[in-house]
């Protein structure tokens, strides 16, 4: 009797039975995890589309590239030719742009979310050693306008891992000679690339967002 209860008590499961609840373990862990990405990609979906009914307002100054979805304006909008300052048009809209941004950031904890990267663009004539800092000038000057508008809303650390200058010079040109003309100008513009974080999925979802906006769907 004493050793059949030994017996009963020392009982090992098989390998069946270890194997049915791992399984059972990674099914529910499964279902946890693809949950939350569901929940994560709705919450940055709807962030996009807030964001792109906000620019797409502005249509009459910001262009859509449709082969980066970065957001494009000429730099003669901001600037003066061959000249890092902005003119008085282009303080206005650098306002503009930084409320835009500053309200849409400070909602849902989207400063921890996504970053802003302004891009300045010349053409290629002229010298590169001037162009690239000519062009890093610029992104500068229009971030330290717009930082001016989000402070309101946005803590000052936060800033400064929000906004991000770029200066490409003439590295990163849009139209060549050989093949469009002379169209020099259409390379002098500013691009703005909003970066999510974390979340590798959200370019992903921001091509789409955009796609259905540009076939009015």
């Amino acid at each position: 009797m004493v050793s059949e209860e030994r017996t009963g008590l020392n009982y090992w499961p098989s390998f069946v039975d270890i194997f049915a609840s791992l399984f059972f373990i990674f099914l529910i862990l499964f279902a946890v995890y693809y949950t939350n990405e569901g929940k994560k990609n709705k919450a940055i979906r709807e962030d996009w589309e807030e964001l792109a009914s906000l620019l797409v307002e502005q249509k009459d100054l910001i262009d859509l590239d449709t082969e980066t979805m970065n957001f494009v304006i000429r730099d003669n909008v901001f600037f003066n030719h061959n000249k890092s300052e902005l003119n008085e048009n282009g303080y206005r809209l650098a306002q503009k742009l930084g409320s835009i941004f500053g309200d849409y950031l400070s909602k849902d904890d989207r400063a921890k979310k996504y970053s802003i990267m302004i891009e300045g663009h010349t053409d290629s004539t002229g010298d590169p050693y001037r162009n690239d800092p000519l062009s890093l000038e610029r992104a500068n000057n229009i971030i330290a306008v717009m930082k001016q508008q989000m402070a309101t809303s946005i803590a000052p650390d936060q800033l400064e891992r929000i906004l991000i200058p770029v200066g490409y010079g003439e590295r990163k040109l849009k139209y060549f000679p050989d093949k469009d003309g002379y169209i020099y100008a259409a390379n002098r513009r500013v691009e703005i690339k909003i970066i999510p974080k974390f979340n590798e999925a959200a370019k992903d979802i921001w091509d789409e967002v955009m796609t259905t906006i540009i076939k009015g769907e």
